[in-house]
């Protein structure tokens, strides 16, 4: 037991045992590349807060190759272990064929310590076929976020590819899962449809940022995230280099501002696919912009707020986003995002107050509306100011505090 504080009264709360399982969203692993994203953002922060509310968290991720890592801050009460299993270099298509494997060693980890858990809590569809068998096993709740849904995927943009066997297990993680944790009300609808569960097991909880981290300030500094001398106006995107992310339109929307603003410049943190990073290299070299796209990569975490602060507007043009946790990131900042009409970015994004949601997918129409921003300082100052407001509604703390609800309601205290 441990207390905690409600509206000034103690409350004296369960401390829980919680197994986090992350397949291939290690906390440790800078989101912006191929394979990471908001997603090892959510589960590292959530796993901290949840540690600072009493509980006891053990995170599990598959062994991959070392790279470039965050170095992490963590409480005494939240451990990190890698499941070493098949090639730290594994590309993510091929993760679903190590699940097996992932699984038995994990059951034979929890086996061997005599480890009494409480609740698992499962991270995309990976970690959903891994986290089912074992909840049958040692006779657990399971938690369950998909993070991105096939159908939805699917459904956004044309050509997309996604394996029988994911469709599939989503369907039977949904059906096992004792709470599904969606980010926004139209996700919940979402899963529902494409699945057909009861509404009651499904739980709207939103990701948070970090306020004291991610807040309004100069420039100063920002420089050295940026990696070389900018002169505004500066126009941003954050996340991976995919076409699903809409990187196409980005990049012809920035030529269209480009030709009404030649000290325009365009920054790009993220990496991706070496085939479509290329692809995105020459659309930018045909557009004669060489000299005005900044290909950062994969900044480090450390310095996403100085680069943040370089930024007049942020471009966020996804298909589909679950929830843009970038996007989150730069309003904190108070940047205001140009985005796509899509859900996910419609929970943070308000149109006209915050920045401005585009329904077509118009390079000119995403050039007309950042430039409106650009150009007028008091709309622009409003929105930055309106952007921090809206964020500061959501903390990391208030996100562990529905965990901590959540994970209290399935195991019936």
């Amino acid at each position: 037991m441990h207390a905690d504080s409600v509206d000034g009264q103690r409350l004296e709360c369960v401390q829980l045992k919680v197994a986090v399982v992350s397949v291939h969203g290690c906390p440790c692993i800078p989101p912006g590349g191929l394979d990471a994203g908001g997603m090892n953002v959510y589960v590292r922060e959530t796993s901290i807060k949840l540690a600072e509310l009493g509980h006891e968290v053990t995170i599990f991720a598959r062994r991959h190759a070392s790279g470039q890592l965050l170095p992490l801050a963590m409480p005494k009460s939240v451990e990190l272990v890698h499941i070493a299993v098949g090639d730290p270099e594994l590309a993510k298509g091929m993760i679903g064929e190590t699940l097996p494997e992932f699984t038995v060693a994990l059951g034979e980890w929890i086996t061997k310590r005599r480890w009494s858990l409480d609740v698992i809590a499962a991270h995309y569809w990976f970690s959903g076929l891994v986290s089912a068998s074992l909840a049958d096993d040692f006779s657990v709740p399971l938690v369950f976020s998909y993070h991105t849904m096939a159908a939805t995927k699917l459904a956004a943009r044309a050509g997309e590819d996604e394996s029988p066997e994911r469709l599939t297990a989503e369907s039977e993680i949904a059906r096992r899962a004792d709470r599904v944790v969606a980010w926004t009300v139209e996700e919940s609808a979402a899963i529902q449809r494409a699945h057909s569960i009861p509404t009651g097991k499904i739980v709207v909880s939103s990701p948070g940022v970090d306020c004291v981290r991610f807040a309004p300030r100069a420039e100063e500094g920002a420089d050295s995230a940026i990696g070389s001398q900018t002169r505004g106006p500066n126009v941003g995107y954050v996340g991976r280099l995919d076409a699903f992310k809409g990187i196409d339109l980005l990049l012809a929307a920035f030529a269209q501002i480009s030709q009404r603003d030649h000290s325009a410049r365009l920054l790009v943190a993220g990496d991706g696919d070496a085939d479509q990073r290329a692809s995105f290299c020459e659309q930018v070299r045909r557009s004669g912009l060489s000299d005005s796209v900044n290909w950062l990569g994969i900044v480090p975490y450390e310095d996403m707020p100085a680069l943040y602060a370089s930024l007049e507007v942020m471009l966020a043009p996804s298909f589909h986003e679950t929830f843009g946790i970038a996007a989150l990131e730069a309003a904190a900042s108070g940047v205001p995002v140009v985005a796509a009409d899509v859900d996910g970015l419609r929970a943070i994004v308000e149109d006209g107050a915050t920045g401005f949601l585009i329904r077509e997918r118009d390079p000119d129409v995403y050039a007309s509306r950042t430039l409106e921003i650009l150009r007028n300082d008091s709309l622009r100052h409003r929105m930055s100011r309106a952007s921090r407001a809206k964020a500061e509604s959501r903390s990391w703390e208030s996100v562990a505090r529905d965990l901590q609800e959540i994970y209290l309601g399935v195991i019936g205290r």
